[in-house]
């Protein structure tokens, strides 16, 4: 293996490293998120959504019980 392979084996391997950071990290000049930055988002949106959905279980839960009562004192 001649030095120039070498080089050229060693640029190739800085290039790849550099596409490998750029997917984890992002690529800020361009405006896009990375791997990182993009599984955070998505952590907290599932957050989120499992936060409203409890939410939401228990306003339909107190409904109904206040629907149960208002029927029972009804009769």
């Amino acid at each position: 293996m001649t030095l120039e392979d070498i080089a050229e084996t060693l640029e190739t391997i800085r290039h790849e490293l550099h596409t490998v950071k750029r997917g984890v990290y992002g690529d800020k000049e361009n405006g896009r998120p990375g791997l990182i930055e993009t599984d955070l988002e998505q952590h907290k949106r599932i957050k989120n959504l499992e936060e409203f959905r409890n939410k939401a279980v228990w306003i339909a839960a107190g409904a109904i019980a206040v629907v149960e009562v208002l029927t029972h004192l009804l009769k």
